[in-house]
């Protein structure tokens, strides 16, 4: 099954978009949405959120949760998330932010541990969620 792109997440996507680097857009897909590589970044700008990995993991989770709800669902109803940390001493500020984002029934989670991020980043994500009924 090919993703879909109604001309309503389109819309969607316009106001929600996390920043002007270009990144692609949520996709549904059955009964999924998919939200791609998002950074902690300004918003709407291409710049980071100063404050390091802490700072970066909240506002990209902002970002996240704002596709979500632009898409027509929302966190609560994430079930996968993949994390890029492009430090592995990052790893216990990052799962402390990934508490206070999913404090009840987190989703499963890989972290992966990268040479580099885009823009010098800290900190991506994405997030695969249940689209509403």
């Amino acid at each position: 099954m090919a993703a879909r792109w109604s001309s309503w997440l389109r819309w969607s996507w316009a106001r929600c978009r996390p920043s002007a680097h270009p990144s692609g857009p949520p996709a549904l897909a059955g009964d999924m949405v998919y939200v791609g590589g998002v950074l902690g970044t300004v918003q709407g700008k291409s710049e980071l959120v100063p404050g390091g990995i802490k700072a970066e993991a909240r506002q990209a989770f902002v970002h996240v949760k704002n596709i979500l709800e632009g898409a027509g669902t929302s966190l609560d109803r994430t079930v996968k998330c993949v994390v890029l940390l492009s430090n592995i001493d990052d790893f216990p500020a990052m799962n402390e932010v990934f508490r206070e984002v999913f404090p009840e029934a987190p989703p499963t989670r890989s972290t992966i541990i990268v040479p580099k991020i885009p823009m010098n980043a800290a900190f991506e994500v994405e997030c695969n969620a249940l689209a509403r009924d």
